[in-house]
């Protein structure tokens, strides 16, 4: 049996995001950028009605983000207070002794009402009308330059298969709640330096199984998940995001 670790949260505060102290050395608290410097233009000397190269230069620079400045993707979600968190990463590791039902599980956890996740993947268990985020928590390199995008798109099928061609649709958001009979996914939710990237809220109908895996990493390595609806799952109510492995 691999073992496991677990997470310390971000914490949200009114107004703005605190950041929470970690309890694993491997471990570093996410910051925001702190803002884009810019030049002042000043007109050349002299009667010329045209602003000289420098001037040009320096009114060009000051309308372009500083090289320190990070653009996050439109397509990098918020959290939504009360919603179930599940982690998204390339280090959530599969499943061992491989699950006798569902077959190979590997990179996504669910977060628990500690506010830590496993880093093994197991079956997902949620309640009726739950209201799910997908969060990526893979790391950023070392550099500090955006990770790897990871998503998560239904499979519309009552099993893994082998193989899986996901319909175009699915390579960005679509759908708000699971279905076995209809397309949905997160679209592929971006890994950037500096802040987390949820998706978009998605609904738990009344009951079933749901299969799903990563556009990009389903037919690579096997990159998938099961999410099982029961009355009887644990109440998830988590409105602080995950910390990030750097």
């Amino acid at each position: 049996m691999r073992l496991q670790s677990r997470f310390v949260f971000l914490a949200l505060v009114a107004g703005g995001i605190a950041i929470a102290g970690c309890s694993h050395a491997n471990y570093a608290p996410l910051t925001l950028p702190s803002g884009t410097a810019t030049a002042t233009a000043s007109a050349s000397p002299g009667s010329s009605a045209s602003p000289s190269a420098s001037a040009s230069a320096s009114a060009a620079a000051s309308t372009t983000p500083s090289a320190s400045a990070t653009v996050v993707p439109a397509t990098c979600g918020t959290p939504v207070a009360n919603s179930v968190y599940i982690a998204v990463g390339s280090y959530i590791e599969d499943e061992s002794p491989v699950d006798a039902t569902y077959g190979t599980l590997y990179g996504y956890a669910i977060v628990d009402s500690a506010g830590d996740y496993p880093l093994q993947s197991a079956p997902i268990s949620l309640r009726p009308a739950d209201t799910i985020q997908f969060v990526n928590v893979d790391p950023a390199a070392a550099s500090g330059t955006d990770g790897t995008s990871h998503s998560a798109a239904g499979l519309e099928s009552t099993s893994f298969p082998a193989t899986y061609t996901f319909p175009s649709a699915a390579f960005s958001p679509v759908g708000s709640m699971l279905s076995d009979t209809a397309d949905w996914s997160t679209g592929e939710i971006p890994a950037v330096a500096t802040v987390l990237c949820y998706s978009q809220p998605i609904t738990v109908p009344a009951s079933g199984t749901y299969y799903f895996g990563d556009l990009d990493f389903y037919n690579l390595n096997s990159m998938r998940g099961v999410i099982v609806v029961s009355t009887n799952a644990p109440q998830f109510r988590k409105s602080v995001p995950p910390h990030r492995r750097r």
